[in-house]
């Protein structure tokens, strides 16, 4: 029986730009169940980032969540304190970052910014610190974790730097791991490293994964459900295979279609033609509307009813309602 780690609901966070108010994510639910790998696809500019954000109580200064509820077996973490949230922050909910530069501080070798984690989640020696230091990099895979333990993040590659980031992401057992764009800045053979660890983690580790992407091969590979986001909205989701199978929204066959496959070659790659809306001003009824090459007139005027296609397949599409 599946048993449901984080669920949420009607989420709202917007981010103030001035007198507007950008509506990153306008309303969505989304559940991960214990052991699950979920996929959160869409262009950038959807909303996908601040959803990840949203969960771990880090959204920007300009962001506020205005509404809905992020249940983390069953608590709300938007109704605990921030002390509170701290110590699920790391331990049992971490995130893996796009830039891993950007988050590994450049001062501090490799070793002593996992002992920090460690330190502040779980109840160590300093010599078991050292140890499960070169535990943790031996786990995801890195060559040498003794002598790279005492390197600083500048002497590593783009794809050991990732690696670190894991290991410290990983370090206090989370029960969610969240990554956002976690191979956007690699080469493909680097990027294929990082998707095999990561599914090698989710099956040895017990733990659930959050994959943040735009790349649906590799949600293809790795992933149980998705989610398909498109300007602050979700427009469909389910199991992988049926989404696949069947795309029942415009937008989810038009992402598919413009994707490149092995198994079919094609002369031409599709496009979606426009761009993301403005989401200050995000268009009234369905979002994709403006870009839609099926859309009717009830599309422009009222937001769409979310429709069962299989057991575990839901899209919100006008065109399914005949």
């Amino acid at each position: 029986m599946e048993e449901r780690l984080l669920e949420i609901r009607d989420l709202k966070t917007y981010y103030e730009a001035g007198y507007k108010s950008v509506k990153a994510v306008d309303g969505i639910d989304l559940e991960i169940q214990k052991k699950e790998a979920v996929g959160l696809v869409g262009e950038s500019g959807s909303g996908k980032s601040t959803v990840a954000w949203s969960i771990m109580g880090l959204a920007p200064a300009t962001g506020r969540i205005l509404g809905g509820q992020i249940l983390f077996h069953g608590k709300d973490l938007l109704e605990i304190r921030e002390d509170e949230m701290r110590r699920i922050r790391g331990k049992e909910i971490a995130m893996i970052f796009q830039n891993p530069m950007s988050f590994l501080n450049p001062v501090m070798k490799v070793r002593n910014q996992i002992a920090e984690a460690l330190e502040m989640h779980e109840s160590l020696g300093k010599e078991e610190i050292n140890q499960k230091v070169v535990e943790l990099l031996k786990k995801t895979q890195i060559s040498s974790p003794e002598r790279v333990a005492d390197y600083y993040p500048h002497q590593l590659s783009g794809g050991m730097q990732q690696r670190v980031l894991i290991s410290l992401a990983i370090s206090c057992s989370p029960q969610l791991l969240i990554a956002d764009e976690p191979t956007t800045a690699l080469d493909a053979t680097i990027q294929l490293g990082i998707m095999d660890l990561l599914r090698t983690l989710k099956e040895h580790e017990n733990l659930s994964l959050l994959l943040i992407t735009h790349d649906l091969g590799i949600v293809a590979d790795l992933c149980d459900r998705l989610y398909v986001m498109y300007s602050g909205k979700i427009l469909e989701y389910g199991n992988v295979y049926s989404v696949f199978e069947n795309p029942s929204h415009p937008y989810t066959a038009m992402l598919l279609s413009s994707t490149l496959s092995i198994d079919e070659y094609k002369k031409t790659l599709a496009f979606i033609p426009g761009s993301v809306p403005d989401m200050t001003q995000p268009p009234k009824g369905c979002r994709f509307h403006p870009r839609c090459p099926h859309a009717k007139t009830v599309c422009s005027n009222h937001e769409p009813p979310n429709k069962q296609i299989d057991k575990d397949h839901w899209a919100s599409c006008w065109l399914l309602d005949r």
